[in-house]
């Protein structure tokens, strides 16, 4: 993430929203997107999208015209904003709705509905979850391995293990970028050289 952003207005109307979102591939954050626009009505659609990537999270994004003082996200997302009578008593109505997608594949168009007729501009975005990944090691005593032993990890991955009957452990859910990761193996009836890695 950059320490600040610089935004450029090009009309003297505008609206900027930043969410923060976790768990979301750090090299190729957006999967697929799509963007947009409603004539008058009360119920705004958003694009369907085509996504290639299992567990998918989506935001939609919808940015209902003037009057506007009342909208409601309909299933399956679920609101995560919303920002209303922007621009004075009459002004547009803003809200966000999220879900993700277990599957890969087409979605549905997503929908909002106003409180009375106007236009939109509606945008969807799937995100690409963060791969995970595993540190898998044995521990050995006099060359075999040794079961019963507690693994943990600290630093950029917390987690824990214990080695079974061969003495191999495997920690799961690594996240993606995670770095400085250190394992330590304990037993009560040993103790290790070296410490930890």
């Amino acid at each position: 993430d950059p320490a600040s952003y610089s935004i450029t207005f090009e009309s003297a109307r505008a609206f900027v929203s930043l969410t923060a979102v976790r768990g979301i591939s750090k090299t190729n954050p957006i999967n697929v997107n799509a963007s947009s626009d409603n004539s008058s009505t009360k119920m705004h659609s958003a694009p369907s999208v085509t996504t290639t990537v299992q567990n998918a999270r989506v935001l939609v994004y919808f940015d209902i015209g003037n009057g506007s003082n009342t909208s409601t996200i309909q299933s399956p997302l679920t609101s995560i904003y919303t920002v209303e009578g922007l621009n004075g008593n009459n002004g547009s109505y803003n809200c966000m709705g999220t879900a993700t997608f277990t599957n890969s594949g087409a979605t549905n168009a997503f929908l909002a509905e106003s409180n009375s007729p106007n236009i939109s501009t509606v945008s969807t975005i799937a995100l690409t979850p963060a791969q995970t990944f595993s540190i898998s090691g044995t521990v050995t005593f006099g060359g075999s391995g040794l079961s019963g032993v507690s693994i943990s990890a600290t630093g950029g991955h917390t987690g824990s293990a214990t080695t079974n009957a061969s003495g191999v452990y495997t920690l799961t859910g690594v996240s993606e970028g995670a770095t400085s990761i250190t394992v330590t193996p304990s037993h009560t009836d040993y103790t290790f050289s070296p410490a930890s890695i």
